[in-house]
């Protein structure tokens, strides 16, 4: 921990309000793959997805194009938001991987903005929990608490993002200011905000703006619980996109064991978020189970086991493009998108086990081309009814964003 104050120079609150994109990136790539890769990423991120399935008009939307409620669909499209969510936090702000991702997220998620099928309050609060859930997945199981440095960086490097998505903060935010323009989805009918934005207003700020990712942090976090209180209901469709979320995650399981897995998955969930998915309370003793191996696993870290050394960094995905100028993840939980199929990936030891228990494998031929052995362009990430389109839109938004973070990464609340 020392180590990061002194290579950064963070330390005051006046230092970190001047803090960087490209620092606040460095700091929580130093959190996801080295200090906490298993629950910053694997856990903290991909449960702030699942939690978002909560909302009924957002469950109702993927209902709609199908994109995770059903099983065909639902493995790819878990794959291509890894790519984008994994471009985005293992690549440098200023870089050009970065830049590509969020003009492809754009063009994406502008389809259903513009339609107003999805709000700004919705995509805050989308924001809201990848800021959010990392954090308190590593407060609560992990061996150390994150520091004041690592969290703001967090909200440094978030607010940047929200910039880059161009997600209004106002009427939201208190401090968000009166210059922040909002467009036509914050007035969508598929989620009501003007009553989380009086709410919001309440808890102080004149609209000046944020010192800092701490406060900034603070502020999204504290809208979130009120947008959570009023849109996070029980709802059947809830239910229906979690289950198909959740086999995913039980994937490997056997199918004797995955009733007991989804008591557990049902045992991480808060009691708001269980009763919007419809999910009934597990046996206390599961709970008790889960709470003491993670407390083990805790002190297991915090004791005996060595700091990962800077070349056991846990990256997701390829540093360099392949021979066809395209990238692969270096790992999969369960089915094999865009892994290469090189011999350790396919005889090594996790390959075994998956080949013992009837998983996939990653493979050549038509079954290779099923899952994208040769790699992904982020261009052609997202539903196929969307592959070949976009790139101009795209394009913009990273012309754009070049023209605003300037190399090296400038500082998000002084720009």
């Amino acid at each position: 921990m020392k180590r990061m104050y002194t290579k950064y120079g963070y330390r005051t609150r006046e230092a970190m309000a001047k803090m960087t994109d490209n620092d606040a990136w460095a700091i929580i790539s130093e959190l996801n793959e080295l200090e906490f890769p298993r629950l910053f990423f694997e856990l903290g991120l991909q449960f702030a997805l699942f939690r978002t399935y909560g909302i009924p008009h957002v469950s109702r939307l993927l209902a709609r194009t199908a994109q995770l409620s059903t099983v065909e669909n639902a493995p790819k499209r878990y794959a291509d938001t890894e790519v984008l969510l994994t471009e985005i936090y293992s690549n440098p702000s200023s870089s050009s991987r970065t830049l590509e991702a969020f003009g492809r997220m754009n063009y994406l998620h502008g389809v259903y903005r513009n339609s107003n099928q999805i709000s700004d309050a919705d995509m805050l609060y989308t924001l809201a929990l990848f800021a959010r859930e990392p954090l308190l997945w590593i407060s609560r199981y992990e061996w150390r608490q994150p520091s004041d440095l690592e969290r703001c960086a967090m909200g440094t490097f978030h607010k940047s993002m929200g910039d880059a998505m161009q997600i209004p903060y106002s009427p939201f935010l208190p401090s968000a200011p009166s210059s922040t323009s909002q467009n036509q989805n914050a007035t969508s009918t598929t989620a009501p905000a003007d009553n989380d934005a009086d709410a919001s207003k309440t808890e102080g700020g004149q609209g000046q703006g944020w010192t800092d990712g701490l406060h900034f942090l603070s502020e999204l976090s504290t809208w979130a619980e009120s947008y959570e209180a009023a849109h996070m209901l029980p709802d059947p469709l809830n239910h229906k996109i979690a289950n198909e979320t959740t086999s995913l995650l039980l994937f490997a399981f056997p199918e004797s064991w995955k009733p007991f897995g989804r008591k557990c998955v049902s045992a991480l969930m808060d009691p708001l978020l269980r009763r919007a998915m419809l999910y009934p309370d597990p046996p206390p003793f599961i709970p008790f189970l889960l709470q003491s191996v993670l407390y083990i696993r805790k002190l297991f870290l915090q004791y005996l086991a060595l700091p990962r050394p800077g070349f056991m960094r846990k990256r997701k995905t390829t540093s360099q493009p392949n021979e066809h100028g395209r990238y692969n993840f270096l790992f999969y939980a369960n089915h094999p998108f865009y892994v290469k199929p090189s011999v350790w990936n396919r005889w090594g030891p996790e390959a075994l086990v998956s080949r013992l228990i009837g998983c996939p494998v990653p493979a050549y031929g038509v079954e290779g081309e099923r899952y994208g052995a040769v790699g992904y362009k982020v261009g052609e990430t997202g539903p196929k009814g969307f592959l070949g389109k976009g790139g101009e839109s795209a394009r913009g938004t990273v012309e754009r964003l070049r023209g605003e973070r300037v190399e090296g990464g400038g500082c998000p609340f002084r720009m």
